[in-house]
């Protein structure tokens, strides 16, 4: 059996609980032209995803959610220890409005300053590594990647990464 905890995100108020919600996708003509590069070449194309995305990245806002009926936890206050059955969160949660996006500014960090991907200005969802070893192509869908290139080894490279980071399969 298996549970997850989701947010009441229909609750919450745009400007109080969150401030912007987009996040963008990548759209049919860049996953398409990824595929057209990677067959007039004969690369492979490799897929993939992050499990549990929306849980990798930090909340940017002070965020605090009511815990499930039945569960709370022991906080101290100045005054002893109390049950509370409300939770600061310190990363996001599926059904935060905000989540999506805070998940895709993870992502664009990692792959930039981690991995030293360029983003596309035509698509955001699109990047791209260029060096004598040859070029990667990449494009995420919110939690999937589909990666194609010539440089073999920085393609190890972005998995080696990935697992070790998000645990990618």
């Amino acid at each position: 059996h298996k549970g997850r905890w989701v947010a009441k995100g229909f609750q919450a108020k745009p400007g109080v609980d969150f401030f912007s919600t987009f996040s963008p996708m990548g759209s049919l003509i860049t996953v398409r032209s990824l595929f057209a590069v990677a067959v007039a070449l004969g690369l492979e194309i490799h897929q993939a995803d992050v499990p549990q995305a929306f849980i990798q990245s930090l909340i940017d806002t002070v965020t605090y959610i009511r815990t499930p009926a039945g569960v709370s936890f022991d906080a101290r206050h100045k005054d002893g220890k109390y049950k509370s059955d409300v939770v600061r969160l310190l990363r996001a949660l599926y059904g935060l409005k905000q989540a999506p996006q805070l998940w895709n500014k993870e992502l664009n960090r990692v792959l930039t300053n981690g991995l030293g991907f360029t983003r596309a200005e035509s698509d955001s969802c699109m990047y791209h590594f260029h060096n004598d070893n040859g070029f990667v192509l990449l494009v995420t869908e919110v939690d999937d990647l589909l990666i194609t290139g010539t440089n073999q080894r920085k393609i190890d490279e972005i998995y080696d990464y990935l697992k070790a980071k998000y645990k990618v399969t």
